[in-house]
């Protein structure tokens, strides 16, 4: 994934007001928390490879077909 300076680069208009602003700012607030409702695990992998979301899944302490130790 490209860092995003390299993508793209975003001007904002000098001529906002501070509400028009703040307009802008809660609008792009709640399509992030949209954004992280609908695919919050997908993005966590994203972010964190190592974030795993089975977590119902068991390692095999020992391998069916070894011997017992008694």
């Amino acid at each position: 994934m490209s860092a995003p300076d390299e993508r793209f680069t975003i001007t904002l208009p000098d001529t906002w007001t501070p509400e028009q602003a703040l307009a802008i700012f809660e609008l792009l607030n709640d399509v992030t928390n949209a954004i992280w409702q609908s695919y919050q695990p997908a993005l966590l992998s994203l972010v964190d490879p190592s974030f795993h979301n089975d977590t119902d899944h068991q390692p095999d302490l020992f391998e069916p077909d070894d011997a017992l130790p008694f």
